[in-house]
């Protein structure tokens, strides 16, 4: 299943991707608080000319469904995220690898962030999800798409109050301080 979406924000592009914001630490601490992750824990990170790969491990709190929870054999689902933030392009691809049935869920994804008006960029997500289990796939799925649905519109909330508390000193263009924390 595919699943695109989109949120507008007041910065630039490249503010977007700035110290002042999706880099600056408080920021990350504040988002995982909003989108109920028990822990986050970097374990790589490492730049490549423009680009900067990290490696997290992210532990949700979510209350699964029955059927799901009887599906996936577990009651808390945690994953490994591999990520690619690519400064020229103003992009960051993902890929997720659930601590559950490895090899039958895929999740896969990226956001760019494009201008729209002087001062305003859209963030565009796209993902994919993928789940290989007779019967019950389909449901996981939805599931699955519903929770990222629902993370993203909080953390676009989320992200708006951040850069509406920044008021007129949100930077026009402020570019990626090399490594970013949270």
């Amino acid at each position: 299943m595919r699943f695109t979406t989109r949120h507008e924000f007041a910065c630039t592009p490249e503010a977007f991707f700035s110290a002042a914001i999706y880099f600056h630490p408080a920021y990350h601490e504040g988002l995982y608080r909003e989108l109920r992750f028990r822990e986050v824990q970097v374990l790589e990170r490492h730049e490549e000319g423009d680009r900067l790969r990290e490696v997290r491990i992210k532990r949700p709190i979510r209350d699964l469904p029955g059927p799901v929870k009887r599906a996936l054999g577990v009651e808390a689902v945690e994953y490994r995220e591999e990520a690619v933030y690519d400064r020229r392009a103003l992009t960051y691809e993902f890929r997720v690898f659930p601590n559950v049935l490895p090899g039958k869920i895929r999740i896969a994804g990226g956001y760019r962030i494009l201008p729209t008006a002087p001062g305003r960029c859209l963030r565009e997500v796209d993902l994919e999800v993928e789940v290989r289990l007779f019967g019950v796939g389909a449901a996981v799925e939805r599931h699955i798409l519903e929770d990222l649905r629902l993370s993203y519109d909080t953390a676009a909330a989320y992200t708006r109050r951040w850069i509406a508390a920044l008021g007129p000193s949100v930077p026009a263009d402020s570019p990626h301080p090399g490594t970013p924390e949270g």
